[in-house]
């Protein structure tokens, strides 16, 4: 299967799961950015449920492609979504493991949401131990044919993979388990060994 899909920032286990058993996979940068995606967007469990937690970027009014977008730190964010991931993953069993790395990647200050997409998603390659192997397309392409699946405009909401394993959650006694979310919730659940 070869799939095209658009940047994510700590994507969700079905994005993951495309992005590991595709033969191919097109990540675009030159798409324009869409709101109210995952593309700075991400999900985590809490103990009050889904969350959604959002990275704030500039210029998201004017049309402009993901290679374009800024991140803007008027607010500031990153410490919110490191208490935030904090207060509902720290009884995980690999938080402790995985907390200096997630910290530097949001303290960084990257100016660039494609940057920090990728960052997200290499620090999950190498918290999982596996590889994506993908092709960044620099430029949009409306078409890339019939042999290709065109998930650029796909919603991500696990309806794909409706048969995702359930794994202890810390709040699946409250919540029950919540399935599709970031990345974030495996690594910190299961650990390394968690897609095979």
């Amino acid at each position: 299967m070869k799939v095209v899909l658009p940047i994510f920032l700590f994507p969700p286990i079905e994005y993951l799961h495309l992005l590991k058993s595709a033969a191919q996979v097109k990540l675009c940068s030159g798409e324009y950015f869409q709101k109210q995606t995952f593309r700075n967007r991400y999900e985590i469990a809490t103990a009050n449920g889904k969350l959604r937690l959002t990275v704030p970027v500039e210029g998201s009014k004017n049309h402009r492609t993901m290679a374009e977008m800024g991140i803007h730190y008027r607010e500031n964010w990153p410490q919110i979504h490191l208490k935030t991931i904090a207060s509902a993953y720290k009884n995980s069993p690999f938080y402790d493991y995985y907390e200096m790395g997630i910290q530097k990647i949001l303290l960084a200050q990257e100016q660039n949401l494609v940057q920090l997409s990728l960052n997200s998603l290499t620090f999950l390659e190498k918290g999982l131990k596996t590889t994506f192997k993908f092709e960044l397309q620099p430029n949009y392409q409306a078409d890339y044919g019939p042999e290709w699946i065109d998930l650029r405009n796909y919603a991500f909401d696990g309806s794909a993979y409706p048969n995702q394993k359930s794994y202890f959650q810390p709040f699946s006694d409250r919540t029950g388990f919540i399935p599709n979310l970031s990345g974030l919730d495996l690594l910190f659940c299961e650990g390394p060994n968690s897609l095979s």
